[in-house]
């Protein structure tokens, strides 16, 4: 065999081998999109199935991708800017967003603000609350909605379940959008998230 097919078989090996790396590498990762706002990085943290291995890879752009094995359980932690939450999400598709909310300083202070008129907007819609003394609150959603719990005053057989309130903020005013309810569902208030429902159960 000549020197020159000699070169050229190694080159070909060369080549499917790279080939052959290439190939491997894209079939046993995945291509992942990370979107974020109000967070100035996002980190993807990956651990090996059935190991304690842990890589880090951080994204300072929104929209940016990073791929990651198809062997491990990956998640994205934020890094969020001055009075916003940290964040964490798993990652279960191509394409993971975060929008973190205020974090418990913001939204305390957004509640002393907004608790009075939200708990006026309730005696006046529902007179019968007299009955009931304002228990607890929480603001959710990046300030936009809240939730007040009534306890009653007096507990009998008729009357002995606390009673919760949402109320939401849009163009700057609040206003009632439950009636007092136990719980909420999602099939009573389909108009509002599961999120904001599910939140408000737990208050």
């Amino acid at each position: 065999m000549s020197r020159r097919m000699i070169f050229l078989v190694m080159f070909l090996l060369v080549i499917f081998g790279v080939g052959a790396m290439v190939w491997q590498y894209f079939s046993s990762t995945k291509a992942v999109s990370v979107w974020f706002k109000n967070c100035s990085s996002a980190t993807v943290i990956s651990t090996i199935k059935n190991s304690s291995t842990v890589s880090r890879k951080t994204i300072q752009k929104s929209g940016d991708s990073v791929r990651i094995s198809n062997n491990v359980s990956a998640s994205v932690e934020c890094s969020p800017v001055d009075g916003y939450a940290v964040t964490v999400a798993q990652i279960t598709t191509n394409r993971v967003s975060l929008d973190p909310d205020f974090n418990n300083e913001r939204n305390k202070a957004i509640l002393k603000e907004v608790q009075p008129k939200i708990e006026e907007l309730v005696m006046k819609a529902y007179p019968k609350s007299a009955e009931y003394n304002f228990i607890s609150s929480a603001i959710m959603q990046n300030g936009e909605w809240c939730v007040v719990v009534l306890k009653p005053k007096q507990e009998d057989e008729r009357n002995g379940n606390n009673l919760r309130i949402i109320a939401h903020k849009k163009d700057g005013d609040w206003s009632l959008v439950t009636k007092p309810e136990i719980l909420f569902n999602t099939y009573a208030y389909p108009l509002i998230s599961r999120e904001v429902l599910l939140r408000a159960n737990s208050v």
